[in-house]
This record gives C-alpha cells, structure tokens and sequence, in this order.
C-alpha cells in the first residue's frame, strides 16, 4: 500500500471515514493559493485532533487548520 494510501486508512481509523474528504473535486474548495491539499480531516474531538497531529508528525506533513470551533478542518498540503 502507497504511504499515502496507509496516511488516508490511519486517518479514516481516527475520524471516521466520513470525516475524512479525498474527492479531487471536493478538494478544489479547500485549495489556497492555488494549492489543493491531498486530504481534508474534520475531527471531532480533541482526542482526534491530538491523534491526527501525531499522525502528520510521524509522517513529517504540515497541517493548516481552518475554520473554528466547534468545527475544525485539517488540511495536509506538502512535506516539511
């Protein structure tokens, strides 16, 4: 399995796999700058965020978080 592949099935194990979005089309609403990122993680509690963080820091990605509380959105763009 591609690293992203087992990023993505960690992520979906965290969140919920409706909570995580990889739909190219869908991503276009998130991109900045003209950078679509390659997942969009919506955690709903701080036990997921603090595992998605450590998650990204395994994996050395950075992470924009978007939006406010209650509802955060995660956005993995590149490697560090």
């Amino acid at each position: 399995m591609p690293k992203l592949d087992k990023l993505f099935f960690k992520l979906k194990e965290i969140v919920g796999e409706a909570n995580v979005i990889q739909d190219p089309d869908q991503l276009k609403a998130y991109a900045i700058d003209g950078k679509k990122p390659k997942v969009i993680v919506s955690p709903k509690t701080i036990q997921e965020v603090s595992k998605v963080v450590a998650q990204a820091n395994q994996q050395r990605l950075t992470i924009v978080r978007e939006g406010t509380e209650p509802k955060w959105e995660w956005v993995e763009f590149q490697k560090k």
